[in-house]
């Protein structure tokens, strides 16, 4: 075995032995939990990793990595968020912020290619480099017990989980600046080369993240600055002037240097009325104070969700403890400079923290390395207390027992509220991850989105990319993450005409919830349709009508695919083959001509269609012994009679990694179609145990519109409205009704069909 290979060997079990130090219990428990914190951080960041993005915030993650290929394949340092077939001209470039996020896309797209992990690879990176960096900064400036109270704290932080895997500004800031926090506390104590390398790496990186890393740089340079040049020296104790200076150097090329940098490449593409006139609308609002700012409701919920209480008092009293203690101790900094960066994004830019919900994402390292701080005061006091208590008493059992119950009480100290935190922030990771990062959305209907990114990313596998371009029916949330997955251009048009095989914009794609039943039955005569659940992929080139509903299956993750797919959402499968049952009751609802599936029924939702099958056909025995076997069949029965010949049948709620709710319906003899929808709105009425949080208040709209809707329903006929339910924090309970006019025919009945908890 090579020298190299055993000191390489050596290293990393010094790393898991503690550095080499002999520990006492507590320090080795504690440093094992923070290795654990660190793992579980990294898992987070991969969680879900492999799959179609969500719509929502964390479909920008899909806009960068846009902008990362069109960086590498174009060869320009510049930011396009789309795709084209040509490279566009910088007048249309993105120059809201630095590019840093972008390079590292481009980075993951030359390594790992085209595919839904290297989407999220440069945040994913970032993430699993910021809690070992938490850790060994808090190890230098505290020792092991606060170090690691500080790397469990930031691995708890509702906003640091729930957007781990975001790859937009913020997770790159963070993961670069607590490089440069860990290398430079590194670096004024042993004085190494290595260390003031990494020192600038993690500068420029954070730097070139977001305007709020310029500002954290800043603040450190600003104060070593200060400490060296303008303080005694005795202050503070010794430094190494000349790798000091090279520090400082760098420190403030990262800071000084971007601005400058990129004020000089936005002005050389005539895009600095564009970057002023941006964030003069950010900082719209930044006039009110700081006390009428955090007194807004929604501001409140928010900060309480993606902070929780506990980070936000330990921001409240850590702070001014890290100021007060940083009148001697340099590296007390770094927790005040990353408050100040985040108060300066937060409170500067009013606007942006109006309308995004992860804008106090830099609270998650200031609250952390506060919360260290906090523990290391606390851990000097203890331990001065207890020597008091010795040299005061000479006999041993009064001091051991002071030792041992000052340290049963700092533990209870730093154990509850990381429980607490870890409470509240294990929960906002579930729920960020499955509404795509927008969480309450004022109450509005979320969709998912993962289905329309996977159906994109299905539509276009089989055509060529060079020169082919998407064409998008409006109304469509066709956003990045569908963007990302069709790979190619798109162009939204308000009507589909017909096209030659050689156009390159042959295939279209729509969204059946969001057009009309008329104007759906005119594309479905007019082309070929292929049916993918609510989505349609059409093809222009083909005369209708030609409509086939592909077999689309939704089921429960398995214990793979929960922890690399997706663990918060269904996993849906799109088959080459037809389904006949699905095909026929589209065709049944578009008035299209309808030959009866000769294949025998087999599932519930088979067996209803062929119930409907047999209404049309007239087969009244077959009505009545498909009605036998579908008896029981409605979830929860409920039976609640409508105006019109309607009755809501039952409801089943699915508990799973996703929440499913169906309604089953079912018409009379009577019944006229009637275009009406059925609204879902849930409100929660009461917390879970122990949550200290603060509740969505929002009434929330959670179904979206029925696949087969009642505009198109038939006298005597049986259908379900199967949907998503993104189920909020506490106990929620959701009341049905129809919009235009359709009423219960019982006054006195409930309006409640199903309760989440």
């Amino acid at each position: 075995m090579s020298p190299r290979t055993v000191a390489w060997r050596a290293r990393v079990a010094a790393i898991f032995r503690g550095r080499g130090e002999k520990l006492a219990g507590a320090e080795r428990v504690m440093h094992w939990l923070a290795v654990l914190a660190c793992v579980f951080y990294a898992a987070v960041a991969l969680w879900e990793s492999f799959g179609p993005s969500r719509s929502g915030h964390l479909s920008s993650s899909a806009a960068n990595a846009i902008a990362g290929e069109n960086m590498w394949n174009w060869r320009k340092y510049e930011v396009f968020m789309a795709y084209a077939l040509q490279p566009a001209p910088i007048e249309q470039s993105y120059t809201h912020h630095p590019f840093g996020i972008v390079v590292l896309q481009a980075i993951a797209y030359v390594l790992l290619g085209h595919n839904w992990f290297a989407m999220r690879a440069g945040a994913i990176f970032c993430s699993i480099l910021s809690a070992p960096c938490v850790y060994g900064f808090g190890r230098k400036a505290w020792g092991v017990i606060p170090a690691a109270s500080a790397t469990i704290f930031f691995s708890f932080v509702p906003v640091a989980l729930a957007f781990s895997n975001f790859s937009s500004l913020e997770v790159p800031t963070i993961g670069f600046g607590l490089l440069f926090t860990w290398a430079t506390a590194k670096l004024w104590s042993e004085w190494k080369t290595r260390h003031l390398v990494l020192a600038a790496i993690g500068a420029l990186g954070c730097c070139n993240g977001d305007w709020a890393g310029i500002v954290f740089v800043g603040a450190v340079a600003g104060f070593g600055f200060v400490r060296a040049y303008v303080l005694p020296r005795r202050l503070y104790g010794r430094i190494d002037e000349r790798t000091y200076a090279k520090w400082f150097a760098f420190a403030l090329l990262a800071s000084a240097g971007t601005v400058v940098f990129y004020l000089a490449l936005f002005g050389k593409a005539d895009k600095l009325g564009d970057l002023m006139g941006s964030y003069h609308q950010r900082s719209s609002g930044s006039e009110a104070t700081i006390a009428e700012v955090l007194a807004n409701p929604r501001r409140k919920l928010w900060l309480g969700v993606m902070l929780g209480p506990v980070a936000i008092d330990a921001l409240y009293v850590g702070i001014p403890v890290a100021c007060v203690r940083l009148l001697r101790k340099p590296l007390e900094i770094f927790p005040v400079a990353w408050a100040f960066a985040a108060s300066f994004q937060y409170f500067g830019f009013k606007q942006g923290a109006d309308i995004h919900i992860f804008w106090p994402q830099y609270y998650a390292p200031a609250a952390a390395l506060a919360a260290g701080s906090l523990v290391a005061t606390l851990s000097e006091a203890r331990a001065a207390f207890v020597l008091g208590v010795e040299r005061l008493f000479k006999g041993p059992a009064l001091p051991h027992f002071f030792r041992a119950s000052t340290g049963i009480l700092l533990g209870v100290f730093i154990a509850v509220p990381l429980a607490l935190l870890g409470r509240i922030g294990i929960v906002e990771l579930v729920q960020g991850r499955k509404t795509g990062g927008v969480f309450d959305q004022g109450g509005k209907f979320i969709i998912t989105g993962a289905e329309t990114a996977q159906f994109a990313e299905w539509a276009f596998a089989n055509v060529a990319t060079a020169g082919s371009t998407v064409q998008v029916l409006e109304k469509f949330d066709f956003n990045f993450s569908s963007e990302y997955g069709a790979n190619r251009p798109y162009v939204r048009v308000n009507t589909l005409v017909a096209a030659k095989p050689e156009d390159p914009q042959r295939i279209a794609v729509l969204d059946t919830r969001n057009q009309s039943v008329k104007d759906l039955q005119t594309i479905a005569n007019q082309f070929a349709v292929q049916d993918v659940g609510p989505l349609w992929r059409v093809d222009r080139a083909q005369k209708g009508p030609s409509f086939s509903a592909l077999q689309y299956r939704e089921r429960e993750p398995n214990p793979f695919e929960f922890l690399f797919i997706s663990g918060t959402d269904l996993i849906r499968t799109i088959a080459k083959s037809d389904d006949p049952f699905a095909t026929w009751e589209w065709r049944d609802a578009l008035d299209l001509p309808n030959p009866a599936p000769s294949a025998t029924p087999t599932t519930l939702d088979e067996l209803r269609i062929a119930h409907n099958i047999a209404v049309v056909e007239k087969d009244a025995a077959r009505v009545k012994e498909l009605e036998a076997k579908l008896a029981g069949a409605v979830g929860t029965p409920n039976g609640l009679r409508y105006s019109g010949g309607i009755t809501l049948q039952g409801v089943d709620v699915h508990k799973g990694p996703a929440i499913v709710v169906t309604l089953y319906w079912a018409t009379d003899a009577a019944y006229k179609p009637t275009d009406v929808q059925y609204q879902v709105k849930c409100k929660i009425v009461a917390a879970p145990p122990l949550w200290e949080a603060p509740l969505d208040y929002f009434e929330k709209d959670m179904a979206p519109v029925a696949l087969i809707r009642p505009a198109t329903w038939k006298p005597g006929s049986l259908y379900t409205q199967r949907f998503i339910a993104l189920h909020r924090v506490g106990r929620e309970e959701c009341q049905g009704s129809f919009t235009g006019g359709v009423k219960p025919l019982d006054p006195a009945a409930s309006a409640l069909i199903f309760t989440l908890d």
